[in-house]
């Protein structure tokens, strides 16, 4: 989620990306982990099983560490939101 720092950031054009060699699976694993409680009220498990394969292919990717976690929490989050649990 952006926050007012960013919007801020942003209209005064002083928004920064901080670009370095980040480990994604480590940011995806971050990113669950501050949606799972939500994500139990409501009876959804993420299923977050990965073959070796994967895993290599997220270990090193170039970008904001921070950004990426802010877009997949608010992704999860809406997911979270707009699913209904079944069973």
């Amino acid at each position: 989620m952006l926050d007012l720092l960013d919007l801020a950031q942003l209209e005064n054009k002083t928004f920064k990306i901080n670009m370095c060699e980040i480990n994604l699976f480590d940011v995806i694993r971050q990113a669950i982990s501050v949606v799972k409680h939500y994500a139990n009220l409501k009876n959804i498990i993420f299923n977050t099983d990965f073959d070796e394969k994967e895993l290599f292919m997220l270990k090193r990717v170039m970008g904001d560490e921070r950004r990426y976690l802010q877009i997949l929490i608010n992704f999860l989050s809406n997911a979270i939101k707009f699913s209904f649990a079944y069973g």
